[in-house]
């Protein structure tokens, strides 16, 4: 199923997005 894969991808974009601004922030 598309939706599914498409799902997975933006969670994994948002997890990314949260481990940077994290970064930054103990940075």
């Amino acid at each position: 199923m598309p939706g599914s894969s498409f799902n997975t991808w933006q969670v994994d974009f948002c997890w990314v997005r949260f481990w940077r601004r994290e970064k930054f922030n103990h940075f």
